[in-house]
């Protein structure tokens, strides 16, 4: 028997209905207290590494409900009870063109009657954070050649170049409205409201959330301002030997083949040289942290009129069904 008959109301089953039930299922349907479908769906770049491995799991264990993080391959819409986030679910990384179709995915995966969750953050931060990844991966150029206009982007597609973000494309207001138009229940929660237990608690109804222990510790920090400039600096100076620096990491990568050294010795020059390793532990440790900001004057302020006006109308986090609210503490319930 499948769980569809519990999406009934009580009162619509009939006598053949409860014939079905066996004694475990007649429990679950008069005790249990609210069916739970939650999806966050991104945006990544919002402190999602701390949420997924800190703040989500907790969650999910306190409710019962299981957590999907990584493998997201089930029949979603035969389950009643589940947590998932992922952050590919909004659409392709760097491309705000895939969210229509995201859309139309996540709608047929989960269903309307899912809690969609949604993570923003400050937008010269959120695309700083962008341009700092696509240094992590060793997609390294010039902020010109990574954040595009609609003219530029054609062209990169035409051309089958992807790894870039279409500033001009992006809105935050655009994505919201997209999934508060399809979906009753959508949270849109900012990025310094990640580490709030009540908002999270008002999100999943359930005041124990509050209770939660949090390791506020978890760092995956972005590349300094001088760790971008070093970056940047030797992929060019790479360049001239017809290299990069990809290649030279991926020539660190094989130091574990040379027999010459003991494997303890192979596998510390290895950890230590690896190039993401040695920016954010060795070399930003080193000297102060200066966080990276945009330094092209016209995207930033392109970035700042389209989005930075909407983001500050959303005072805290809003809870969106029919009419938004503000998901304020000692507010809404």
């Amino acid at each position: 028997m499948t769980w569809s008959i519990f999406k009934k109301d009580y009162k619509e089953l009939n006598h053949s209905d409860y014939l079905n039930l066996n004694t475990k299922q007649i429990i679950v349907k008069y005790f249990l207290i609210k069916i739970m479908k939650y999806v966050h769906i991104g945006l990544g770049k919002n402190g999602t590494s701390f949420l997924q491995n800190e703040v989500f799991p907790k969650i999910s264990n306190l409710l019962n409900i299981k957590y999907y993080n990584k493998d997201i391959n089930h029949d979603f819409l035969s389950l009643d009870n589940y947590f998932v986030s992922f952050e590919d679910l909004v659409g392709e990384f760097f491309s705000p063109t895939t969210w229509e179709e995201s859309l139309k995915i996540n709608i047929e995966k989960f269903g309307k009657d899912a809690n969609i969750i949604i993570t923003i953050r400050n937008p010269i931060d959120y695309f700083t954070s962008m341009f700092c990844q696509s240094y992590h991966s060793f997609q390294i150029g010039p902020e010109e050649e990574f954040f595009l206009d609609n003219e530029s982007s054609k062209k990169n597609l035409e051309n089958k170049k992807y790894y870039f973000i279409n500033y001009e494309n992006f809105s935050y207001e655009r994505l919201i409205n997209l999934y508060t138009k399809e979906f009753k229940n959508v949270y849109i929660i900012k990025y310094e409201d990640n580490k709030n237990l009540e908002i999270w608690s008002k999100v999943f109804k359930n005041e124990n959330i509050n209770k939660l222990i949090i390791n506020n510790k978890f760092k995956n920090r972005s590349y300094s301002h001088y760790g971008m400039t070093l970056t940047f600096k030797l992929n060019k100076f790479l360049k001239i030997f017809n290299s990069n620096l990809y290649n030279f990491q991926m020539s660190i990568n094989k130091i574990s083949e040379f027999k010459l050294f003991p494997k303890k010795i192979r596998d510390k020059l290895r950890y230590e040289l690896n190039w993401r390793f040695f920016i954010q532990y060795r070399f930003d440790k080193f000297f102060s942290y200066k966080k990276y900001k945009i330094q092209n004057s016209s995207i930033k302020k392109h970035i700042i009129q389209n989005n930075e006006g909407y983001y500050k109308k959303l005072n805290s986090s809003h809870y969106f069904n029919n009419v938004p609210k503000e998901i304020k503490t000692n507010s809404v319930s």
